[in-house]
């Protein structure tokens, strides 16, 4: 990512700083979360875990983009803005929406210059945050959590197909294809989870413990998406020839629903909408 990041800290900061913004302070984190990580072995740490949810994720629990300090910019806005190292144009004169700018993807290095190809993404997806404590938050905890704009790696723009390819994995299932944000990526996932008091299955824990290690040793962890063959048991050949097209970043466009449409398929009396994807039935 470039140096635009501390600029994205300062105009945070500003925001942080106006007596008419109100952010109640997440919950106050442990500070043993990311050592314990660290610690031989498997088993994830007492603090890290969570029981499964009992209700399933649903989106529209999770209110965003809000509009926190009432400038006509939500959430999404203020983050192109911030992140955006060429100076924005936006569509009308009031300055509410983005219109063009520069943006250069941490998730692949990849320059953006086009705003509709860009997805504001949360680090740790809402639905992982779902599973991992967030299911128990009242709304307001997950309005916060769904706009949090005091850390700065929580919320980044990223190039639409990486976040796409992302979905709502952890570290054990998907890292950042650019080498250079890798660790980065590990090490903010740790801290928003230790942030908000979020937990880790044991999967996640031990992919991250791993990364964390490999980091530490000056080394880049391996992309877990693209391990093979035998990463996960029981895996039929026709499975693994899917899973290697998709790694080596084809689209298999078998849309059993009609056509391609982004990275999704409709049927085919539908009308597409979406930016050229990777589309696949699975």
């Amino acid at each position: 990512m470039l140096t635009t990041r501390g600029l994205a800290v300062a105009l945070l900061t500003v925001a942080a700083c106006d007596p008419t913004t109100t952010r109640p302070e997440p919950p106050a984190p442990s500070p043993t979360v990311a050592e314990a990580l660290l610690i031989e072995g498997a088993v994830v740490p007492a603090e890290l875990r969570v029981p499964a949810p009992a209700s399933a994720y649903e989106r529209g629990d999770w209110p965003q983009w809000i509009d926190a300090d009432r400038d006509c910019q939500d959430t999404r806005t203020e983050v192109l803005i911030a992140e955006s190292y060429e100076p924005i144009v936006f569509e009308e004169d009031r300055s509410c929406e983005v219109a063009t700018g520069r943006w250069q993807c941490p998730y692949s290095g990849k320059i953006v210059s086009e705003v509709h190809l860009l997805d504001v993404d949360h680090l740790v997806p809402l639905a992982n945050a779902h599973r991992s404590g967030g299911a128990t938050w009242t709304t307001d905890q997950r309005r916060r959590y769904a706009n949090d704009l005091d850390h700065a790696e929580h919320l980044i723009a990223v190039d639409h197909t990486a976040n796409r390819s992302k979905g709502d994995k952890g570290p054990e299932a998907w890292l950042p294809t650019s080498e250079d944000y890798r660790c980065t990526y590990v090490r903010e996932w740790v801290a928003i989870k230790q942030r908000w008091q979020l937990g880790m299955n044991e999967a996640e824990a031990a992919a991250v413990r791993g990364a964390l290690e490999a980091c530490n040793a000056g080394l880049i962890p391996a992309l877990p998406q693209t391990q093979r063959p035998n990463d996960r048991a029981g895996a039929t050949e026709v499975e693994a020839s899917e899973r290697d097209t998709r790694a080596a970043g084809e689209c298999c466009r078998v849309c059993k629903k009609g056509k391609a449409c982004g990275d999704a398929c409709i049927a085919a009396s539908s009308n597409c909408t979406k930016p050229a994807g990777c589309a696949c039935d699975g």
